[in-house]
């Protein structure tokens, strides 16, 4: 049986990661190793060396270690309160960075209750700090397992442009690693400026965000690379009618997905020529999953009646750090509002928690989003605010709108329903995203409220 630093080895000699130096991966994964083997017992590891690379290796070789390893996969640059936040939350044993396995100087070791290493993601931050989905190894296998059956087998090549301390880029390492292919790993500030990575001799694959998509569509060549991919998965957040057209006009092999943290990335996901074809939505769900749709008291729904998502899949997270349990969970109960339609394919109608509620009338923010994009926003977020007499104010952030305040209100009285017009417009320059293009709705908050009221 190969062990996992003959599989490390191996894999790096094939050139799995792209440009990578093979012996230098391997001297690493040594070093790791090294220092590992003079602390026997379970430790508690965060990974944050700026080189991603390094990363993947420290990750790599903490999850072939012989004793158990909590590893945490965390930023590796960032702002300094930002990095204070995730050393709290972890209180790790030691650091991996530069190559090294750097003493955090505790005395202590980790409590460690399963009998194997755990691999823990960062998934959306709170007030008390980040928050980390527990996985495993074969949780993570497992999840690409299904993706490679639904791509018909075979090595999954993968050109990476997200941050591999996300579950959408550290999942993208993973595929290539176990399925055989070759890791890419691309700056996005490169791309954006012309500077394209050559693919491999077959198709591979690619992820982006929305707003990643209509940034590379209007650099010069961005189109024709994109075109060479042989599928192209669009996950993070729901592309608005305008984007989906240029798309499918460019005649793009998009593949609109669904996943989490929680779900070790993709569980639903359309097939590019569903896509191409006028389908919208998310598609089925993956061979290793299941997805229902269940009302406020958890029944299961029909066909096209809309409530809460639920998932079922071999890759389901064993709970949050540090409650987690040594058995994945069997079923999670989403955020998120959908409805699966007769041939099972899911679209996502948004958070639950994102609904507004103002003076009694509920608002989905995405449908006043996409009547802002439509009037000329290059970017919008609409969120409800805390006030006295309408319980919630509808507010929009907006960039780069050639109409003015005035002008919106009136336009958009034609396309939607009073309630739902927003009160407040907030100009911004640019919208604060994560690096994994999500909208970072805490920093939104922030800015609404350093605006003032100003109705």
């Amino acid at each position: 049986m190969e062990t996992p630093v003959k599989r490390w080895r191996r894999r790096c000699g094939e050139g799995w990661i792209g440009g990578a130096d093979a012996g230098a991966l391997c001297d690493a994964y040594a070093a790791f190793q090294d220092e590992r083997d003079r602390h026997a017992g379970p430790v508690r590891i965060q990974l944050v060396d700026p080189n991603p690379i390094n990363q993947l290796a420290g990750l790599f070789a903490a999850l072939g270690d012989d004793d158990p390893v909590d590893v945490f996969v965390t930023p590796g640059h960032g702002l300094p309160a930002e990095m204070e936040a995730y050393e709290a939350a972890v209180a790790g044993d030691f650091f991996w960075s530069g190559r090294e396995l750097v003493s955090c100087g505790r005395l202590r070791k980790t409590e460690q209750s399963a009998q194997v290493s755990r691999v823990m993601i960062a998934t959306g931050g709170t007030t008390a700090g980040p928050r980390f989905a527990v996985h495993t190894w074969a949780t993570l296998e497992r999840a690409v397992h299904g993706l490679q059956t639904w791509l018909g087998g075979g090595p999954v090549d993968s050109v990476c442009v997200l941050p591999l301390h996300h579950v959408s880029g550290l999942m993208q390492a993973v595929r290539s690693y176990v399925s055989g292919g070759v890791l890419t790993v691309w700056e996005w500030p490169r791309l954006v400026a012309g500077d394209f990575p050559m693919l491999q001799a077959k198709p591979g694959v690619l992820s982006l965000v929305p707003t990643q998509l209509a940034r590379l569509l209007d650099v010069p060549g961005g189109l024709e690379w994109m075109q060479s991919f042989r599928c192209i998965f669009m996950g993070g957040a729901a592309m608005w009618p305008g984007l989906r057209e240029r798309a499918r006009a460019a005649s793009l092999p998009l593949a609109p997905c669904y996943g989490m943290t929680e779900t070790a990335a993709q569980v639903a996901t359309l097939r590019p020529e569903e896509f191409l074809a006028g389908v919208d939505g998310v598609g089925a769900a993956l061979p290793h999953a299941a997805i229902e749709i269940v009302d406020e008291s958890g029944v299961v729904v029909a066909h096209d009646t809309e409530g809460r998502i639920r998932v079922r899949a071999g890759s389901l997270f064993h709970g949050y750090f540090p409650q987690a349990g040594a058995e994945s969970i069997p079923v999670f109960d989403t955020n998120d509002r959908g409805v699966l339609d007769a041939a099972g394919r899911l679209t996502v109608l948004g958070r639950i928690d994102a609904i507004i509620n103002t003076g009694g009338e509920k608002v989905d923010p995405f449908d006043v989003e996409e009547a802002i994009r439509a009037l000329g926003a290059s970017d919008v977020a609409v969120l409800g605010m805390p006030d006295p007499h309408w319980g919630e104010l509808v507010v929009a952030l907006v960039v780069d709108c050639p109409h003015d305040d005035d002008a919106l209100h009136v336009l958009l009285r034609k396309t939607l329903a009073a309630h739902k017009v927003p009160k407040r417009f907030i100009r911004v320059q640019s919208l604060p995203r994560s690096e994994a293009g999500k909208l970072d709705r805490r920093a939104l908050r922030e800015l609404c409220m350093g605006q003032g009221n100003h109705e």
